[in-house]
């Protein structure tokens, strides 16, 4: 019998008490359903220290070869059947009323993928809001940035094998690259404000590493630099944040900012950023 939902831990050298924690948050929060929980080991040097965490929490134990986080949810997708499909990381958590209001949005409106509010947290107690964008926004905004975490998400196994999973290519970013892809796709984005999941805020996190998060962001601007005109919204104002935005991360880039790597990224880019002084002038004119 198929599985209402299917709950995918990603986990690296994972620390065990940030696992533990994100487990047992997602233990309770999935309690009430027919639910597959797994834990993807993507490698870790202590296996046996993670593959007993996952099982004292529940959770059936997979393993394989290090691919990045993006290879070790599709490795997890493999081994379900559910309906429904939710990721989390091994340092954030949920609350336990995200699987309840999502299962009914999702059973409400079934072409859409759910996200819910979230918020950052650190050790020492601190709470920060993440900024919540309505769908309306992100139907407008999304192509500018990654508007929500994973860990939001509630989305259709049906979703996810229409843009075949996350591009195991990109180690980082790989969420982003994942929505702008369902959004091409034609699914849209349906948004609750309400908090249910956190962040955990440490220095060992990818995040931290801005240099490689900015290397990655011009690469997925790179990638649909082409596509503009099949994202809803203003192209003309889409074509100009975009170049712009992945300009600026791209030079942010300490071995890429010579002469040299800047007249590269603009020959790659000349269409944008002739569409942007456009964009600008007509702004200015507006005005």
């Amino acid at each position: 019998m198929t599985a209402e939902l299917a709950v995918i831990v990603p986990c690296y050298n994972s620390n065990p008490v940030f696992l533990e924690e994100a487990l047992a948050s997602l233990s309770l929060a999935a309690a009430p359903f027919d639910c597959q929980k797994l834990v993807v080991d993507d490698g870790s040097k202590d296996a046996s220290t993670l593959q007993s965490i996952a099982t004292a929490a529940g959770f059936e134990y997979l393993r394989k070869p290090n691919g990045g986080l993006a290879s070790a949810r599709n490795f997890g997708v493999q081994y379900t059947d559910s309906r429904y499909l939710s990721f989390c990381d091994d340092d954030d958590r949920v609350f336990g009323n995200k699987y309840e209001l999502q299962l009914a949005a999702m059973n409400h409106r079934p072409e859409a993928v759910s996200y819910t509010g979230s918020q950052w947290f650190d050790d020492a107690g601190a709470i920060e809001p993440f900024q919540y964008f309505t769908s309306e926004e992100v139907e407008e905004r999304l192509m500018y940035g990654n508007l929500f975490h994973v860990n939001s998400v509630l989305l259709s196994r049906q979703q996810f094998d229409t843009v075949n999973g996350f591009d195991e290519s990109l180690p980082m970013l790989e969420d982003w690259d994942f929505w702008l892809r369902l959004q091409l796709a034609g699914f849209s984005f349906q948004g609750m404000p309400t908090i249910c999941s956190e962040v955990r805020v440490h220095p060992g996190q990818m995040s931290q590493n801005r240099e490689r998060m900015n290397r990655y962001m011009a690469t997925v601007c790179e990638k649909y630099a082409h596509r503009f005109e099949d994202f809803p919204g203003d192209v003309d104002q889409q074509r100009a944040y975009r170049f712009a935005s992945a300009w600026a991360t791209y030079m942010q880039n300490s071995d890429q900012q010579s002469w040299r790597g800047w007249f590269k990224f603009t020959r790659i880019h000349i269409g944008q950023l002739a569409t942007l002084a456009l964009w600008v002038k007509k702004k200015i004119w507006r005005s």
